[in-house]
């Protein structure tokens, strides 16, 4: 009896179904090579005969087949090459919107952390680089290049991986949704521009290098194999983002659970060879038990945390960490009112968008994504508002950061839902999800429509802007306004239109018989021209346009002007007139670096978190840089409200970022107990009219905004 092979094909279409195509048995397989057979394939052996000819006839055979194997291999390779050029175009996106002058936001608190996590003589007797880490992942992956680079250096090279990482995932997942060559470059652009300009609580995705900034490329790797039904590899990725950021992708990896179960990826239906269909149960072992092993490395540093820490300290930190540092980010009553609102904007627009696409598994699956990410924010304000008067419950629940993930879901899904809805109805026709998952194609008809809706709509969108900040003299850079202006000026085009063209197809279907113009040429070509059926599908195109390319192309030359400005920093500290002083500060470091001991310590102003960058010298605090740990955070608290608030001339309390008034309003027996007390050995202020005359205090330099003090001993 011959053995027989069985041989499984795995559709993945959006029924889902898996086809067996049938037990072939060897001696049919030989039946079919038979020449003459009607069904032969023939190999070089059955060919030609065996001799001294044969080796040289099935030397040309595989001559003619590596000739078609070159061909294949080639356009493959064009292929990947096209696939590599789109990658860096989204890479490029990425870099224009997140080349910030370094450090950036939170990138001085991750980087020094890493530093210091390899090398503990980076400084020595910091209490904010001393304190329990919470990203020893990140650290361990990241720290080691401080033995071959500068902070800056090491700063550019985790850019540029994140970015890289972040443009490969994203040109991934879009191409799923939507495969069509170089559309991702868009999306990326949508993306960038929407999470920029409508996020919430503060998320931000593309900027500088911490821990979130390699979570979140994983994360997309993670949506993009679920997409393709890969839920093993789907778990990994999430496991590997949660090592990076613990509630990125622990947050990422319950909602994939979800929809696991949701979209009935557990339940595989097969079909065999006599039309009979199979179930059989799924479940992605593998990548469960690699991504929980993998998420544990991010998830065991965090629960150690507050081992050994009483209850009560626990949730005084707890409250600390919510209300006091970072309500912007945790509690949605505190948040700006203007953030809930253009958010709320931005989720009514998916929503519309939704409803607007449908679609098939692919994209119901990711609309899935949002709404989870939307189903957490919900949470998180049901918990607000509902315990609000108990705040320590509160804090305990609201630490998670209910908002993280839906700043990002919602702008992914207006970037991919307005492109997406573009690509079918640029052609005047909508296009089903076969269509779709063909093969791409963009003619130069639809690129021709595109020029011209743009031109139209920059236009208007420049009409708006010599209207708001030339006319009526708003103030700049909100470009959220004549984005909005542009937006309702096209929507009400939209609208007019439609029911001006109706009313004509009406007025024409109603006066038809009397006037006899039913064969009347004039009568046909209107009738042509504007079917009532077309109108939805041509002329919403305007209005997406807008929110797709529009916005984000305009206000992309305003981004990279202000990111690649050589004299501005976001993260440097805000001098007295107001405005931030760079090249002072960074100044001011510059001689402190090369004039003082390294063993230094220093008291410098509140929003001073780059001091340990530039400097590389220890402070004993400042506000941005919050320990992780309870026992840390209680104690960074009570020195924030020690060393920054002073009793004004009323006798009330005050505080002081730049430590020059709050100098004036102590006594030298003051300074000498908040000396002994924190170690410092020198206190940094600002410039101002008035300065400190303590006996104690000798100025060592100065510039035009900065001042540096020796404390001398009493």
């Amino acid at each position: 009896m011959p053995t027989s092979r069985r041989t499984f094909l795995h559709d993945e279409d959006d029924a889902g179904v898996e086809t067996i195509t049938g037990v072939v048995a060897q001696d049919e397989m030989h039946s079919r090579c038979r020449p003459g057979s009607r069904n032969s394939f023939l190999s070089p052996d059955q060919l030609y005969p065996t001799g001294v000819w044969s080796l040289a006839r099935r030397n040309v055979h595989s001559m003619l087949v590596l000739f078609g194997a070159n061909r294949i291999i080639t356009s493959m390779c064009s292929h990947r090459l096209k696939t590599f050029a789109e990658i860096a175009a989204v890479f490029a996106v990425f870099f224009l919107f997140g080349a910030w002058q370094t450090p950036d936001v939170n990138e001085a608190h991750y980087v020094g952390k890493a530093i210091n996590y390899w090398n503990y003589d980076w400084i020595q007797d910091d209490p904010f680089l001393d304190s329990r880490d919470a990203h020893e992942t990140f650290y361990l992956v990241f720290g080691w290049l401080t033995f071959f680079c500068s902070p800056t250096a090491m700063a550019w090279i985790g850019r540029i991986v994140a970015w890289g990482l972040l443009a490969w995932s994203w040109q991934r997942l879009s191409y799923a949704l939507i495969p069509v060559r170089w559309v991702a470059i868009l999306t990326a652009l949508a993306l960038a521009y929407y999470i920029e300009s409508f996020h919430m609580a503060g998320e931000w995705l593309i900027g500088g290098i911490e821990g979130k900034s390699l979570a979140y490329p994983f994360v997309f790797f993670a949506l993009d194999a679920m997409l393709r039904r890969r839920w093993n590899r789907a778990g990994i990725f999430l496991g590997i983002a949660c090592a990076f950021h613990v509630l990125v992708g622990g947050w990422t990896m319950l909602i994939a659970g979800i929809l696991f179960f949701a979209s009935g990826d557990w339940q595989r239906r097969r079909q065999t060879a006599d039309g009979r269909r199979q179930q059989r149960l799924y479940f992605p072992f593998i990548g469960v038990i690699v991504g929980g092993a993998v998420a544990l490395c991010g998830l065991i540093p965090v629960l150690m945390l507050d081992v050994d820490v009483s209850k009560e300290i626990i949730r005084e930190a707890h409250q600390i960490y919510v209300f006091k540092r970072l309500p912007h980010h945790l509690v949605p009553y505190l948040i700006k009112e203007t953030f809930l609102l253009r958010f709320a904007l931005l989720t009514v627009i998916w929503i519309l968008l939704c409803r607007q696409l449908g679609g098939g598994r692919r994209q119901r699956l990711f609309n899935g994504f949002i709404w989870g990410a939307l189903g957490l924010a919900a949470i998180g304000m049901i918990v607000a508002y509902s315990f609000s008067g108990n705040k320590e419950l509160s804090a305990a629940i609201l630490r998670f950061y209910w908002f993280r993930l839906s700043d990002i879901a919602v702008p992914m899904g207006v970037a991919i839902g307005a492109t997406r809805f573009f690509v079918q109805t640029a052609d005047g026709r909508q296009q089903t999800a076969a269509d779709l998952a063909g093969t791409p194609t963009f003619n130069t008809v639809v690129f021709q429509k595109v020029l011209t809706l743009c031109a139209i709509i920059a236009a208007i969108y420049f009409t708006a802007n010599y209207l708001c900040f030339v006319h009526f003299g708003m103030t700049p850079p909100d470009q959220t306004v004549p984005w909005a202006i542009t937006l309702l000026v096209c929507w009400g085009i939209h609208k007019t239109y439609i029911q001006f063209l109706s009313a004509i197809y009406k007025y024409l279907q109603w006066m038809g018989p009397y006037l006899r113009l039913v064969n009347n040429p004039t009568t046909l070509g209107v009738a042509y021209l504007f079917p009532l059926s077309a109108f939805p599908s041509a002329v919403s195109v305007w209005f997406y346009i807008a929110i797709a390319f529009y916005a984000p192309l305009t206000a992309l030359p305003k981004y990279a002007d202000l990111r690649t400005y050589s004299g501005y920093c976001r993260s440097e500290p805000v001098g007295p007139a107001g405005k931030r002083a760079a090249a002072e500060w960074q100044d001011m470091c510059r001689w402190i670096k090369e004039n003082t001991e390294p063993t230094a310590k220093f008291w410098i102003p509140r929003d001073g978190q780059t001091f340990k960058w530039h400097a590389q010298r220890a402070d004993i605090g400042t506000w941005k840089n919050i320990p992780q740990d309870a026992e840390s955070i209680v104690q960074w608290y009570n020195s924030m409200q020690e060393l920054f608030r002073y009793k004004n001339a009323e006798g009330g309390n005050a505080e002081d970022r730049l430590l020059t008034t709050l100098l004036l309003s102590k006594t030298e027996d003051e300074i000498a107990r908040l000396q002994q007390r924190y170690g410092f050995n020198y206190i940094l202020c600002a410039q101002a009219y008035e300065m400190p005359k303590h006996s104690t205090l000798q100025m060592v330099y100065a510039n035009d905004v900065y001042c540096l003090y020796f404390v001398l001993q009493p």
